[in-house]
């Protein structure tokens, strides 16, 4: 069974229904993070993310407004490095890939920045190279999120697509989902995660979030752009020139 479990949620209203809804989704993980301790897990942690960045609403902290501005999308390289800093501080790592005593389970409504790609993918490569499977339940509509998809495959987790029809009831059958799959190791294996399906492990345009078959990589913050870029005299997100004048 898992020892260490991490929830990872949507704080951004871009997805809610409204305030209370979010609430009641927020309570909901509270409560299942309650049950998997007392279902013998030894850790477990909720973490919320924004579009300002991510912070632990347990056990350290409660709810908190500052990080949760949905501006520019959500900062999900901040909060798998929440997560992977909570596993690492209580040094819970499995002994083999079919072990999976680590679980992180994020439940996103919304896009996430293009900005975080590479930090998010090299987050997902420290999971992998830790036996930590990153699972997404996705609630937004259409396709999850390409970013969302990606973070799973390089770490062998899963996209569960729920989308829900109406927002309001997403806490109630999100809540029943993780009971049903990740938090209650003891129901027999009847319960098995969908095989992972084929996902497009193309970048995004950190100016422009479009998909890219050819781009620019500045080599200061290896930020990743467009070709419509290549005009540009400096680096559209650490603004450093491209050709740097000599002293």
């Amino acid at each position: 069974m898992a020892q260490c479990l991490v929830l990872i949620v949507d704080m951004t209203p871009a997805y809610w229904a409204d305030a209370e809804t979010l609430g009641r989704a927020v309570d909901g993980l509270r409560a299942a993070r309650q049950l998997f301790l007392l279902g013998g897990g030894r850790h477990a942690a909720i973490v919320g993310v924004g579009g300002q960045g991510a912070d632990y609403l347990a056990p350290e902290h409660g709810l908190r407004e500052s990080p949760w501005d949905p501006a520019g999308g959500l900062a999900m390289h901040a909060a798998l490095a929440k997560a992977l800093c909570f596993v690492n501080r209580h040094k819970v790592t499995g002994s083999r890939p079919a072990d999976q005593s680590v679980v992180v389970v994020s439940v996103l409504g919304s896009a996430c920045s293009a900005e975080g790609h590479m930090p998010a993918l090299n987050a997902a490569f420290v999971a992998d190279s830790m036996d930590i499977r990153l699972h997404t339940c996705w609630l937004g509509s259409g396709v999850p999120d390409l970013l969302c998809q990606q973070v799973a495959a390089a770490s062998k987790g899963t996209v569960l697509n729920l989308a829900p029809a109406d927002p309001a009831s997403a806490a109630s059958e999100l809540l029943a989902l993780l009971l049903q799959t990740f938090v209650c190791p003891r129901v027999p294996g009847c319960l098995q995660l969908p095989p992972a399906a084929a996902v497009d492990t193309r970048a995004s345009c950190f100016v422009t979030n479009r998909l890219l078959e050819l781009g620019l990589v500045c080599p200061v913050c290896f930020s990743i752009f467009h070709l419509e870029f290549a005009s540009a005299k400096a680096c559209p997100v650490c603004e450093t020139p491209k050709e740097i004048p000599s002293s």
